[in-house]
């Protein structure tokens, strides 16, 4: 009788525990295409010693397509504010600006150029400003201070442009 009693029991205690149940998933993919476009840079340059400015073209963008309604593209264009030397590790001041049809305007280190979507898919070959403004060219001041107190050597500077898709809201 006992071990009808402990079979009845183990019977029930089984009955009382969950029931683990297989469960399979299926995974959905899709990829969204990145557009395409063609970003060309200013090339490198070099300033003379005493100049007041050099003049650094503005990225243009060829062979865009693939931009969804939405989609534009930005490239911000940084730079330091100085040309710093390896040797002395000292730097040269510069201001530096956009060239527009209306002068000279300040350009903060980051502002982006905005390559507007066209009805094809593509972006404008050239970029404006947030403002509306097309920029032409950069230009690079140093003022004759700056070069007075200069050391001896090579200097150097670097204008970064990245660009990065975005999208109206």
């Amino acid at each position: 009788m006992r071990k009808q009693i402990a079979l009845i029991l183990a019977v029930a205690v089984m009955l009382c525990m969950p029931v683990r149940a297989a469960a399979e998933s299926t995974t959905i993919t899709t990829v969204v295409p990145e557009p395409a476009y063609q970003l060309t840079i200013p090339a490198d340059i070099q300033m003379e010693y005493r100049a007041g400015s050099c003049t650094i073209g503005v990225p243009s963008i060829a062979q865009s397509s693939g931009f969804g309604e939405k989609a534009y593209l930005t490239v911000a264009v940084s730079h330091s504010g100085a040309f710093f030397s390896q040797t002395t590790s000292t730097t040269i001041p510069f201001a530096f600006y956009a060239k527009t049809d209306s002068g000279l305007c300040e350009w903060t280190s980051g502002d982006r150029l905005i390559y507007s979507r066209m009805d094809d898919g593509s972006v404008t070959p050239t970029g404006h400003m947030a403002d509306g403004r097309t920029p032409s060219a950069f230009e690079l001041q140093i003022f004759d201070s700056a070069w007075e107190t200069a050391n001896p050597g090579t200097y150097t500077a670097a204008v970064t442009f990245t660009a990065q898709l975005a999208f109206s809201e």
